[in-house]
């Protein structure tokens, strides 16, 4: 499952389906704090998917940008818009990018896989908006 934002739901280490105890979520929430300086309390740590509706939990974002713009749109994420990619999305494909680019040879690759590549959004949803574009399905 691709997030409204192209992040990669089904590897992300707080997708439910990925958590299987509170050791679970409280590896992703210091992961995220540590790479991303994002911090979620390891309880809430256990997101369904922005594409879906969320059960109550507190992933994602509350302050996301993102999911109410595809939403409105009627998308399946930002791959789909002819905007792509917007002042809304290149903050959060730039954060991504630098802190990739920093962490890249550093980490094990185990590690990297987890808790840094779910989030490569931008080489996901270039290659759908290319070839929606050319098969003509967006401008």
């Amino acid at each position: 499952m691709i997030a409204c934002c192209g992040f990669e739901c089904s590897a992300c280490p707080a997708y439910e389906k990925n958590i299987k105890d509170f050791r679970d979520q409280t590896r992703a929430s210091k992961k995220w704090l540590k790479y991303f300086d994002v911090y979620y309390p390891a309880g809430q740590m256990r997101c369904s998917g922005c594409p879906v509706k969320n059960n109550g939990n507190e992933l994602p974002f509350k302050g996301c940008k993102i999911r109410p713009c595809v939403k409105a749109k009627h998308l399946k994420h930002c791959g789909h818009c002819g905007s792509y990619p917007c002042k809304k999305q290149k903050p959060r494909l730039e954060n991504y990018e630098a802190t990739a680019k920093k962490l890249r040879g550093c980490l094990p690759s185990e590690e990297y896989v987890k808790f840094i590549k779910p989030y490569d959004a931008k080489k996901r949803l270039d290659k759908i908006n290319r070839n929606l574009k050319k098969q003509g399905s967006i401008k």
